[in-house]
């Protein structure tokens, strides 16, 4: 669903992209600086922000804290979060939090033990946090084989604990455990940039060139 334009339902250039328990996908419309809501059918239902605000958005994703169901959306250039609630409103603005070694964080999650995964696309690799910040550890690297990343973008995680990485440049998304470990690789098709999973196992993949995103009812 969508395609490229500027009216509600289609995107220019879809980063980011999330998966709500209430099955609604939210993706981050970047050139057109708003997150927009859709069913898991692609049927356009809402976006926001919806009163002339501009966010220059580059990634979405859920809050570990499923009573709340709040909406973060990172600016990595601004080192900034936006926390939103479903419905758009906006809950507070917080800075992003930098490691030293980082250089540039793109996407980012929260995994079901509330740690905190940042991809970073310029070294090639993911960084794991604590839900306090303190680093853990990080995996990856640059590469082709199986395990390694050439600029990583989306990344998401499932009920199983496993971390789902976009390996944009090798056409790819990778699998790994909760620890960094390879488990195996799918490939879309197509460069794959937002990632997230859904409550009933389906893989949903933005594709930024195409301006489309991609349902798999499983990967």
């Amino acid at each position: 669903f969508g395609g490229e334009g500027t009216e509600p339902g289609k995107f220019q250039f879809p980063r980011g992209v999330v998966v709500s328990p209430s099955n609604e996908i939210f993706v981050a419309d970047k050139n057109n600086g708003r997150v927009q809501v859709h069913s898991t059918e692609g049927v356009y239902l809402r976006h926001f922000p919806t009163r002339g605000t501009v966010i220059t958005q580059h990634d979405v994703c859920m809050d570990v804290d499923m009573r709340t169901n709040h909406i973060l959306v990172t600016d990595p250039d601004k080192g900034a979060v936006e926390v939103f609630r479903p419905d758009g409103s906006l809950v507070r603005t917080v800075r992003h939090p930098r490691d030293g070694e980082m250089t540039l964080p793109r996407y980012i999650t929260v995994d079901g033990e509330g740690n905190i995964l940042v991809s970073d696309w310029n070294n090639n690799c993911v960084y794991v946090y604590d839900k306090s910040w303190k680093f853990l550890f990080k995996f990856g690297g640059g590469g082709s084989g199986e395990g390694q990343l050439h600029y990583p973008r989306g990344i998401c995680t499932d009920s199983s604990g496993h971390i789902l990485v976009a390996d944009s440049d090798n056409k790819r998304v990778q699998i790994f455990t909760r620890h960094g470990e390879f488990v195996r690789a799918v490939r879309p098709g197509f460069m794959p940039e937002g990632l997230a999973v859904g409550p009933e196992g389906q893989l949903v993949v933005t594709d930024l060139w195409n301006h489309i995103v991609t349902v798999f009812p499983n990967y």
